[in-house]
């Protein structure tokens, strides 16, 4: 069989998904399914055939009821690309259904006008025999067009029921990513906050304010304790409460500013309704260690970090500003700190879960300093959406 150009494009079309991955499979499996269909039907018409004294030969019974299923398959591309394409354009089922309908009936009747056409020549090699080709339409007419009803129907079904299953692999997929690259965020903040030159410039601080001001070395002590807390009760945790992220990052700046001492001054601002919203566990963290590292560190005089979460057209807006040095405009500095692991990963967290409904921008202050400005869907309930999959926040 010659299969031209123009068909086989039909069916690449029909049966690859957006993102270039074959669905062949899918269509072996649809012409499987009405392959087992025309088995049974010529085991019917077999045995129907010897109770009735009407004997007719396995070929004659194939012939007549694998011939049409054969036919359906070469119908498939079209039925897919139809099902694919309304149910593209409207999820109200009563309309669906509704479009369905007729066009089973009419796809039916061209699956019988092609099997009575290919079938008569057909029929010299059978024991079933037809005077005319007319007398051959009036006899398998209606049953064959209602037969052709289920077919299509099977086709229909089979083909929502792959897409739900591909849907499930791929949210599936992309919860696995999700949880890999939480388990990494943890693993960076831990390397990042926990290694030694921290753990050891945190415990010299405290160390030195036990004789000289001891209720600060306990309070420091418990925040400590209070950021290991929180760090293994978040484990595992997709998305949090804002109020929540806040307070893990207070903890941190807290042990912060143990280490620089008055150079190090903290404001958060939040509007009392976005205390609810939901954010990624870890967000903000990655973005506070960049202020220090790029803004406070890199000046010997005291320096100011702000964080402001507010509610803005109906997105959670959070930004985080240092009065630091800040980068050139014109330099490679802001391009270098967009690129740096923390701003790239929760760039590609935030992709994970918001696709592309969200912002993240780095750019300089006026009058000096830089400003992060993270932008995102504002979601205060309980359940968080991962593209069309629930999970418990």
């Amino acid at each position: 069989m010659i299969i031209s150009p123009m068909t086989t494009a039909v069916y690449h079309a029909a049966f690859t998904d957006a993102g270039g991955r074959s669905r062949y499979v899918r269509y072996l499996v649809m012409c499987g399914l009405l392959t087992f269909m025309g088995l049974v039907l010529s085991t019917s018409t077999y045995i129907n055939g010897v109770f009735s004294n009407q004997p007719i030969n396995w070929r004659s019974a194939l012939l007549a009821q694998l011939l049409p299923q054969f036919i359906w398959c070469g119908l498939l591309p079209v039925v897919v690309r139809f099902d694919h394409r309304m149910r593209s354009r409207t999820q109200r089922w009563p309309r669906i259904l509704a479009i369905h309908f007729p066009a089973a009936i009419a796809m039916s009747v061209i699956q019988t006008t092609l099997f009575g056409l290919i079938y008569w020549p057909l029929t010299a090699f059978s024991t079933i025999r037809y005077s005319s080709l007319t007398h051959l339409f009036q006899s398998i007419g209606l049953g064959r067009i209602m037969i052709g009803i289920i077919c299509y129907k099977l086709i229909v079904t089979t083909n929502y029921a792959l897409d739900y299953y591909e849907k499930y692999r791929e949210e599936k997929h992309r919860s696995t990513r999700l949880e890999a690259q939480l388990a990494h965020a943890q693993l960076q903040a831990l390397k990042m906050q926990l290694q030694p030159h921290f753990l050891f410039n945190a415990l010299n601080s405290i160390s030195s304010l036990v004789l000289e001001e001891p209720r600060v070395a306990v309070h420091m002590i418990a925040r400590l304790g209070d950021f290991l807390r929180l760090t293994i009760e978040n484990n595992g945790t997709q998305v949090v409460s804002l109020e929540r992220e806040l307070e893990f990052l207070r903890c941190y700046l807290e042990i912060e500013q143990v280490r620089f001492h008055d150079r190090l001054r903290v404001k958060i601002e939040a509007e009392p309704e976005t205390m609810r919203a939901q954010v990624p566990n870890l967000l903000l963290q990655p973005i506070i260690e960049n202020a220090i590292k790029h803004g406070i560190s890199a000046r010997a005089a005291a320096g100011r970090i702000e964080v402001i979460a507010k509610r803005k057209d109906g997105k959670l807006q959070i930004e985080v500003c240092d009065d630091g040095p800040g980068p050139d405009g014109n330099s490679s500095t802001i391009r270098i700190i967009n690129e740096g692991v923390g701003l790239a990963n929760t760039r590609e967290r935030l992709r994970q879960l918001y696709r592309d409904d969200f912002r993240i921008d780095l750019s300089s202050r006026t009058g000096g300093g830089t400003m992060v400005t993270v932008e995102m869907p504002f979601i205060a309930e309980e359940t968080f959406e991962i593209g069309t999959q629930a999970v418990v926040a």
